[in-house]
């Protein structure tokens, strides 16, 4: 179960403007984030208490983002906590995320950043002190 997420302490989101809004919001779905509102031009998915993610409409004539191949192509990256990260991580999978890196560090053993469908950057990691009192 996806628990929290963090860019920082006090963050409130992340914004994602998609070729395709709906499908993109079904393999977050897929992660276990749920639905909080939908309207023409947004979906609104969150995590616990906090809002996590906002899916917007991207022009129709703008190109597809390339696809990233390290973390260190993308510009900003959401890390989400859970309790079970290898789950996650084979959800991700098998809702079309491509599994772009894993890092090992004290305190953090089980991080993980995948690529969603559309090439964005997003990382999963277990409950530890970078969480500091993340909750449901």
């Amino acid at each position: 179960m996806v628990s929290a997420m963090t860019n920082s302490p006090t963050s409130e989101g992340l914004s994602e403007i998609s070729n395709n809004r709906d499908q993109l919001a079904e393999f977050y779905l897929a992660l276990g984030m749920v639905e909080g509102g939908r309207s023409d031009n947004v979906v609104g998915l969150y995590v616990g208490r906090q809002a996590a993610l906002e899916i917007g409409h991207l022009d129709p004539d703008a190109p597809p983002s390339r696809i990233k191949t390290s973390r260190t192509q993308a510009r900003s990256i959401a890390i989400f906590g859970t309790t079970d990260v290898e789950e996650v991580v084979a959800r991700a999978e098998k809702a079309g995320a491509t599994l772009i890196e894993r890092v090992s560090s004290e305190g953090n053993e089980n991080l993980y950043y995948i690529g969603d469908p559309e090439g964005n950057v997003i990382g999963f990691s277990e409950m530890g002190p970078m969480w500091r009192d993340a909750e449901d």
